[in-house]
């Protein structure tokens, strides 16, 4: 997106009030009278950042100095998601994926269902295609492309996962005939097809993020999920279960491969019992305190 807008500048020559109009561009509604979309906007400047912080890494001075002047402006967030996919969506899509009795289905069930039961994102279970490198370890090629990912048959012997995330490379381990809604999915797989990725898209290659967004798009509206729910809202899902189910805060964050519990808490969509816990509490204080109303 940014190579299609605005690509094609000097890093010299470019100022705060550039970026600024950027972001304004980058944040328009797709259609007249829609909704501003201001994520788009901070996620490319988010990674115009990027982009020039590895140029300062290269020896290029003029992206040093830009970072630094950026740094002086703030740039609207669209805030949190709110939105979760609860079990009862999840069972709902993988019922409705494999309804459609072909490998599409099959492929999108255990996609949805690996991201619900082990809370990675969807980059650890659909990998992520790029640039062919030579001797890439794990990695499928197909012309000048290849696919590398740690959800691979290959990588789970005895049913036992084990990976670093993507995110933070933060070590995970998962024995997946611990989880119900996953296991008969995979098992279900004919040996004869148990090789490279788990998650495969067209002509039996790993899946691309494109074909996976437009597949579970379609999939979900026909479980009648709504459309404000995304693939990603299954780690927000499983957080809220395993809350709800009594977990504490610690082993949730555990779950979801963070350093810092207050940021679990933001994938925590429902405070009914933690309100509910806070109100006993106050409850028994005036109790002990002959509180008399």
């Amino acid at each position: 997106m940014i190579e299609n807008t605005v690509g094609n500048r000097l890093v010299r020559a470019v100022t705060i009030v550039d970026v600024k109009r950027w972001f304004k561009l980058w944040r328009a509604p797709k259609v007249e009278g829609g909704e501003p979309r201001a994520s788009r906007a901070h996620d490319a400047v988010s990674m115009l950042r990027t982009i020039l912080r590895f140029g300062f890494a290269l020896g290029y001075p003029d992206c040093a100095a830009l970072v630094e002047r950026l740094k002086m402006v703030r740039f609207e967030n669209a805030g949190a998601r709110e939105q979760e996919m609860t079990a009862a969506q999840a069972m709902a899509f993988i019922r409705a994926a494999l309804g459609r009795g072909d490998d599409r289905g099959r492929n999108m069930a255990i996609g949805v269902a690996a991201q619900f039961e082990l809370a990675l994102r969807q980059k650890d279970i659909i990998g992520e295609w790029g640039p062919a490198r030579p001797k890439a370890a794990g990695a499928i090629y197909a012309g000048a492309e290849m696919w590398t990912g740690p959800f691979r048959w290959e990588n789970i012997p005895g049913w036992r996962l084990r990976l670093k995330t993507s995110k933070n490379r933060a070590r995970a381990e998962f024995c997946l005939d611990d989880y119900p809604m996953l296991f008969p999915l995979l098992e279900a797989v004919p040996h004869a097809e148990r090789s490279g990725a788990i998650v495969k898209g067209e002509y039996g290659l790993p899946i691309r993020e494109r074909s996976y967004r437009k597949w579970f798009r379609e999939i979900a509206r026909a479980a009648g999920i709504p459309d404000e729910v995304w693939s990603m809202d299954s780690r927000a899902g499983a957080a809220t279960e395993a809350d709800a189910a009594g977990a504490d805060l610690k082993s949730i964050s555990d779950l979801l491969t963070h350093a810092e519990p207050r940021t679990t808490l933001q994938y925590i969509r429902s405070t009914n019992k933690r309100v509910r816990e806070v109100a006993k509490a106050r409850a028994r204080a005036r109790e002990a305190s002959d509180y008399d109303p």
